[in-house]
């Protein structure tokens, strides 16, 4: 019997949790492993999984990789977690990019963490240029609306 068929015959929470320790460890051990590893996997198996850690894993090995993986995944709450992965390292990372990350914050689907990560952004654009800030943003490839948000969260109602 296959690894595979013998996975699918534990019961459905030891495997979401086999599957996290699993993500957990290859995040931190081999995160260049990770697309290849999820393309092997029906994706009903993983749409849960919270790939955050990994991903911020994958992103200090190679963060172009990262997010081209990332952008490919489908819109689903383990896609959503990998793109607050990816918004961590580009904040906090050995080069922050504070662009890239407010695109990626841009792109969550769940309007409640979209909001959450942007604020992030936002703070940490103001904590890095504190008097330039607004100036970046606006100057920023980013779009009309995002933009708009980001300079919202930058007023000290919306710390």
């Amino acid at each position: 019997m296959a690894a595979s068929q013998q996975f699918n015959l534990l019961p459905p929470e030891i495997q979401s949790a086999q599957l996290q320790d699993l993500t957990n460890a290859l995040g931190e051990q081999k995160p260049l492993s990770l697309p290849e590893f999820y393309a092997q996997l029906p994706g009903d198996q993983w749409a849960a999984v919270d790939l955050r850690q990994a991903i911020t894993a994958f992103a200090k090995q190679n963060s172009r990789e990262a997010s081209i993986w990332v952008n490919q995944l489908p819109n689903n709450e383990a896609r959503d977690t990998a793109v607050s992965g990816l918004v961590d390292y580009l904040l906090v990372g050995a080069m922050p990019d504070l662009e890239a990350a407010a695109h990626w914050a841009a792109s969550s689907t769940d309007p409640e963490a979209q909001t959450r990560r942007l604020q992030r952004v936002a703070k940490a654009w103001n904590k890095t240029n504190p008097s330039g800030a607004a100036n970046a943003i606006n100057n920023s490839q980013l779009s009309e609306p995002v933009r708009q948000q980001l300079l919202q969260y930058l007023t000290p109602a919306n710390p």
